[in-house]
């Protein structure tokens, strides 16, 4: 649900945001930012699993990913985040 949530929110952010000229750009730094991440939470879930068990780190992960669903809606910008400034990516093809 969160993953879902952020990346309608995202997505819609770089489209009405983003130049066309540099959009392939910004998309290919955050893509590589995302796989950059991966492998901490993948180094991290083996040790916590063997630890706490692996429903407790099932659990505890769900948990962490609700709560920052939350915290990001106590954000008023996202909250409140202003329509785009101009044509969405692409219109000027057109």
């Amino acid at each position: 649900m969160a993953g879902s949530i952020f990346n309608t929110l995202w997505f819609t952010a770089q489209q009405q945001y983003v130049p066309a000229s540099e959009y392939s750009r910004v998309s290919s730094w955050d893509f590589l930012g995302t796989l950059a991440i991966y492998p901490i939470g993948t180094a991290l879930a083996g040790p916590l699993s063997a630890g706490l068990g692996v429903s407790s780190t099932l659990y505890g992960a769900a948990a962490l990913c609700a709560a920052l669903t939350l915290v990001m809606f106590l954000v008023p910008a996202m909250r409140n985040f202003p329509e785009g400034a101009g044509p969405p990516v692409g219109a000027e093809a057109q």
